[in-house]
Formats: C-alpha cells, structure tokens, sequence
C-alpha cells in the first residue's frame, strides 16, 4: 500500500509514517536573534519633558522539557519580539516577549563560532539565555523614580538586538547503552528486548542515529531505557567513521553492555572486546566521562562455535560476565532482559 502524501506549497509531508519510525535527530544548528529595544519617547508638556523609555527586547531561551525525545521540533532561525517604544505622560513601552525553546533534557548548547561549550541542560525546566534582548531607550524623563524625576531634551533609541549561532547536540539519557561494531546486532537485540522497531539489515551502518527502547519486567514494575548505539570503528576516539557524533552518546549511560559478533573470522571474540575498550578508553581520556563496561554479550550464537564463548569467559572473568545470545532465535534473550534490570537497581 503506497503512503499518502500531501503537499501544502514546497512541503511535503508523509502521513503514512509515524514518529516512533523516523530518526532521532540529534544535532541542530540554530541561528537565534534577540529583539530590538524600544526607542524612548521625546514629548513635552506645558513645557515640561513627559517622555517615557522603551521597552526591552525579547530574549532568545532554551528551556530543558522531558517530553521531548530529540531536537525534530526545534527550528533553524528563531527572532524575539522587539521592545515597543515609549509613551508620552512618562508612560515607558512594554517590553518584548521572550521566545522560549523548548529542547529535550540531555541538550548541550555550543558556540558555533568557537566551538565553547555554553551550557548543559541537564535537568528538567532548567534554562539557558541563549541571547538577551536589547536595552529600550530612556525618553527625556531620565529617571522616573517616585521621589526623584530628572529630565534631558533629548530621548535614546533602543539598542539593537544580537545575534549568534548555537550548535545544540543531544546527548542520550539512557539507563543502558548497547556498545559494539556495525553489524553486530545491536539494533536485532533492541526490538527482541523491548517495543522500539529500529532498521535491521544484514549490512553494516544499518544504524546512523540511536533508538532508544524501553525493557520491562515481568510484572511491569520496572522500566529502564535502553539506547542501541550506532556501530563503532576502530579510530572512533579520533571520529574515524563519525565516531565522535556516536560515542557521545554514551557519556550519559549509567550501564554500558558491550555486543560483540561471533561470525566475525577476522578476528576473534577476544580482539573485538579489547578494540572496543581501546576506543572506549581513549575517549574517556579526552575528559569524558564514561561509564566501564558492565557485561559482555556475545550475539549470533545460533551459528557460531559456542567454544569461542567458553575461551572468551576464561580471559574475561571475573571482572566482565560474558553472556552467549542470539537476538534472531531469541535465545538468553529474558536472562539478558533481568541482567539489564538487575544492573540498572
């Protein structure tokens, strides 16, 4: 059945898929400009200055929502309401509407110019003024406190708004992040795991942006987040292979578990683990905090020699429990689904 598309000018707007199916957009670049101030009046009275100041320019702010997942909704250019300029009989302008943007928790705002981290919004409601309206200008009542009034011939105009560039980046709040090189079936194991349908394929970088999951007890008592993170490559730390854009999405993860390939002939189960802890390692030594890996999951056991698993478990022990799975057959899959429960306690 073909979906059905509808078109309002240049947009065009596919009804026949939902939210829950589109990629997480994760990184936007945002041009916000504050509001000009009001001018101040200049007008007399029987002789006498009775001009009120302008008002102030909206600011540009970005308010941290926990109903938002990603940064869809976020727009490419914001402009505040300029102040309005001031009155006769010292009556001063109203001051412009502030522009509230609302972005998901987790957002970190960048300078686009100088790549200076601004702010990291990490709890609900908090805000960040991205840029401050400009300052109204005074009529000629200078002051126009109760007990004093002080007066000029001349008013001011209203200072002009700013302008900057934001780079807003999500980084992931997950209880648990899956870890591991393309193709390893991160994305399989999320769908058997919980509700979220990401792409599989049976090729690698299937998966370009994170799916989050949610896994469920038995009895629906708990609930953790999971994040299928897209496939690392060797050099990651370095952003080989966008590596960058992928392992900061890790940073917030209070478990990591690591999903290695037991197909993989180039190299064994043993030299997946210790690539992948290298990349891990090196980034965290970029000032990152990360969290250690707290299992090991070794996929596609229904075709693979489980004598791999055994010799993986005797160099990993005791230190990393290694799990054999199969995402396809859904083998291990409910002992996975309580280790993750467990973990996340």
């Amino acid at each position: 059945m073909r979906t059905a598309r509808v078109y309002f000018g240049k947009v065009k707007v596919a009804r026949g898929k939902s939210r829950t199916e589109q990629r997480i957009v994760d990184r936007r670049r945002v041009i916000a400009r504050s509001g000009r101030g009001g001018n101040g009046c200049v007008s007399y009275v029987s002789g006498k200055p009775d001009g009120g100041r302008g008002g102030r320019g909206g600011s540009i702010k970005f308010k941290a929502d926990d109903n938002l997942r990603d940064l869809f909704s976020v727009l490419h250019c914001y402009n505040a309401k300029k102040g309005e300029n001031g009155f006769s009989r010292g009556r001063c302008g109203k001051d412009g509407s502030d522009t509230i943007v609302p972005v998901p928790v987790g957002t970190v705002i960048y300078s686009d110019v100088d790549d200076e981290q601004l702010a990291d919004l990490d709890c609900r409601d908090e805000l960040y003024v991205g840029v401050v309206g400009g300052i109204g200008g005074e009529g000629n009542i200078v002051n126009q406190d109760e007990e004093e009034w002080s007066y000029s011939d001349e008013g001011t105009h209203g200072e002009e708004g700013r302008e900057v560039i934001l780079r807003l980046e999500m980084k992931l709040l997950a209880d648990v992040g899956l870890v591991g090189f393309p193709n390893a079936g991160k994305s399989s194991l999320l769908r058997v795991l919980s509700r979220a349908k990401p792409k599989v394929a049976s090729y690698p970088f299937t998966t370009l942006r994170p799916h989050l999951g949610i896994v469920t007890s038995a009895d629906d008592l708990k609930s953790v987040t999971v994040a299928d993170i897209p496939g690392i490559l060797p050099g990651a730390h370095r952003n080989v292979g966008l590596g960058l854009s992928f392992l900061r999405h890790i940073e917030r993860c209070r478990v990591l578990l690591i999903c290695l390939d037991a197909l993989v002939q180039t190299s064994s189960l043993y030299e997946q683990f210790t690539a992948l802890r290298y990349e891990l390692e090196q980034y965290s030594k970029q000032g990152r905090q990360i969290a250690e890996p707290s299992a090991v999951l070794v996929n596609k056991l229904d075709e693979a020699d489980p004598q791999a698993v055994t010799e993986l478990k005797a160099l990993l022990a005791p230190q990393y429990p290694v799990v054999p799975i199969s995402a396809l057959k859904q083998w291990n899959i409910v002992y996975v689904r309580e280790v993750i429960l467990a973990l996340c306690q």
